[in-house]
């Protein structure tokens, strides 16, 4: 995954920044092993942007809505 090189880097971007947003990614990171111990594959698809694509559209309206909650 690509987190990997940044914890072996001690969560550093290859310009030497800091990876930003460290809490949220190592959460994900967390819930990804826990499936994966449970036999659940995880599996992240690029998807092109404001291109008709249905799935595309339902998780922008998801995070629309999560967003709003905050």
């Amino acid at each position: 995954m690509w987190y990997q090189n940044w914890e072996r880097n001690n969560w550093m971007k290859a310009g030497r920044d800091p990876v930003m947003n460290q809490d949220l990614i190592k959460a994900i990171r967390a819930r990804i092993e826990a499936r994966d111990e449970k036999g659940t594959k995880t599996q992240f698809v690029w998807v092109k942007g404001h291109a008709s694509d249905p799935g595309n559209h339902a998780a922008d309206a998801l995070a629309n809505e999560g967003a709003r909650k905050l």
